[in-house]
């Protein structure tokens, strides 16, 4: 049998029975998941990718953004049960949401998401993102991507962070902020 994995993008895959050598190897929780900084290398090299298919200069890591994307997903996580709310500060945000795998038998793990899972589920906004009239087709959010690509930010820092239920939450926190009404990101 195989328990359904739903993330933010709202899709769908399918887990693959483990055997029982895998099924005791999971068994054990995994260690220092609770809060623990993304691998910035490979967030870093999933943005610039992104903004280099539109032709926007590269972004650098901010430590003091992945400080700050950090302190906002330990809110989420611990104040606000793991669901998404944006901080409304000056900065701008980008917010990934992840359900935790659930066997049959009752136990949850987190999921193993990689930094560039959560870029490529903004970045797959692009097909929403209308330049001609900058804005995002009906019914849809293209806001995420229009972040990435924000030619004048310059700077990004993300974190993520496990929740006691076992869903997490990414953060990435972008200077300065995009998605300003009226102006075309590139």
């Amino acid at each position: 049998m195989t328990d359904p994995i739903v993330t933010k993008a709202g899709g769908c895959r399918r887990r693959p029975r483990l055997t029982a050598a895998l099924w005791l190897a999971l068994a054990v929780p995994p260690l220092a998941l609770q809060a623990e900084a993304v691998p910035r290398e490979a967030m870093l090299a999933a943005h610039n990718r992104v903004r280099a298919e539109v032709g926007v200069g590269h972004l650098q890591w901010s430590a003091a953004l992945a400080d700050s994307a950090q302190e906002w997903a330990d809110t989420l996580a611990t104040r606000n049960g793991c669901a998404m709310k944006h901080s409304h500060g000056d900065l701008g945000e980008n917010l990934y949401w992840a359900s935790p795998v659930r066997w049959s038998n009752g136990r949850r793990q987190p999921q193993s998401i990689t930094p560039v899972q959560v870029a490529d589920s903004w970045a797959g906004e692009r097909r929403f993102y209308r330049p001609a009239t900058n804005d995002c087709a009906a019914g849809q959010a293209c806001g995420h991507y229009t972040q990435m690509v924000w030619a004048s930010t310059t700077q990004v820092g993300c974190a993520y962070r496990v929740c006691a239920n076992d869903e997490q939450v990414w953060v990435c926190h972008y200077r300065p902020a995009g998605n300003i009404i009226g102006q075309p990101p590139y």
